[in-house]
């Protein structure tokens, strides 16, 4: 596996944890009554690589899950970055 890809999976780890912990620290700070994460925030997250640990931080902490409108556009967010990443290993895979 070349450094490219370790370098892409990496990242895609790393965006997926920041995703969960999104979704874990919004779940905390709305039960105290603080500030609260923006719904767009999770889209750019999932955007950046990171929706399959915010759709799972969803469904774990039973947060947000009724917001139809916002699971579908972190959903759609995370088909498009990941088509994207798709294309890239498949760029990667061919020889120059």
């Amino acid at each position: 596996m070349s450094i490219w890809i370790q370098c892409i999976l990496f990242y895609l780890l790393a965006a997926n944890v920041v995703g969960f912990y999104a979704a874990y620290s919004d779940k905390r700070k709305a039960r105290l009554h603080k500030w609260r994460t923006p719904e767009k925030a999770f889209s750019l997250i999932a955007l950046a690589g990171g929706g399959a640990g915010v759709l799972l931080g969803f469904v774990v902490f039973r947060h947000k899950t009724k917001h139809v409108a916002l699971v579908f556009a972190v959903a759609l967010c995370t088909a498009v970055s990941y088509a994207a990443i798709y294309m890239i290993f498949m760029r990667f895979q061919r020889p120059i």
